[in-house]
């Protein structure tokens, strides 16, 4: 297959010339009612403290990725911003998104009391890909004389924001409610988490402490413009049909065949079912080619 370069602001144009999520109006938005259809009650975190770090690629080609972290805790912010300063970008394709704990590195092991957000810009990155392919969003050490440590996750994060959408999100909750009352943590279906697709939050789950969530996006190659997947949840945009499958603790249906995976998820956040408060996870990242 032949290699494209892209930018991926570049790319971002001709998805959206195919999904048109930019152009639609709500009432061209239709979402396969289902018991996990999004709420529109739930918004993203507003932190106090926020500063920006700009990660380069893992070639000077590729440009740098801009991030803007947020957080209430101003002393975990400055080790999490200092921390992906000293790292690079690195697109690595992969087979399969699947994955479990034990292959989560996440960038900090050291949790805080108050997480962060991410809104990445990936208005100055490029990379070369294939379309068709699926390239893992992967973190390693700047530093070339050191043996290469790759993380896979962004750890301790409560919600992104993004300019350009991924195909694949892949949530490890490690949210636990103390019940101070009680003496002991709530650690089942203590919290949410919810998903964007740029125009409205098209799906939500209820997740556990440790639970692993992947919610992928695709489309049906041939056809996508009518609802042909069976037992998978969609929605449409300007009639363009795209499919989501949230895959939980390792289990869901297998992937159909002639699908394609595509951009879609823009945002996400967590919440406790408890007080509300936001819900730190560990996230890996992917982007289709």
């Amino acid at each position: 297959m032949k290699k494209h370069i892209y930018s991926l602001k570049g790319l971002a144009i001709a998805a959206l010339t195919l999904i048109s999520l930019s152009a639609c109006k709500k009432d061209e938005i239709t979402t396969k009612a289902t018991s996990h259809s999004g709420s529109q009650t739930a918004t993203m975190p507003n932190y106090k403290f926020s500063a920006v770090a700009e990660i380069p690629g893992e070639k000077a080609e590729n440009g740098f990725l801009s991030v803007k972290v947020s957080s209430d805790d101003e002393a975990y912010l400055k080790k999490y911003v200092a921390k992906l300063e000293q790292t690079k970008i690195v697109m690595t394709e992969v087979s399969s998104t699947e994955q479990d704990e034990k292959d989560v590195k996440p960038l900090l092991e050291e949790e805080s009391t108050s997480s962060v957000t991410l809104d990445f810009n990936w208005d100055h990155f490029s990379f070369d890909r294939e379309k068709g392919k699926m390239y893992q969003v992967q973190i390693a050490s700047a530093d070339q004389s050191k043996s290469l440590v790759y993380y896979t996750a962004y750890s301790n994060v409560s919600g992104f924001t993004s300019s350009w959408g991924y195909a694949a999100v892949n949530v490890y909750s490690t949210y636990r409610y103390w019940e101070a009352a009680e003496f002991r943590y709530y650690n089942s279906n203590n919290c949410k988490w919810y998903f964007n697709n740029t125009q409205s939050y098209f799906y939500n789950q209820i997740m556990s402490y440790q639970d692993n969530l992947e919610l992928r996006i695709f489309q049906n190659a041939s056809n996508n413009t009518t609802p042909t997947y069976t037992g998978f949840q969609y929605f449409t945009i300007n009639g363009i049909v795209s499919y989501y499958r949230p895959r939980t603790n390792y289990v869901s249906p297998e992937m159909p065949a002639g699908y394609i995976d595509v951009t879609a998820v823009t945002a996400a956040f967590g919440i406790s079912n408890y007080d509300s408060s936001s819900t730190p996870a560990n996230l890996t990242l992917y982007i289709a080619g």
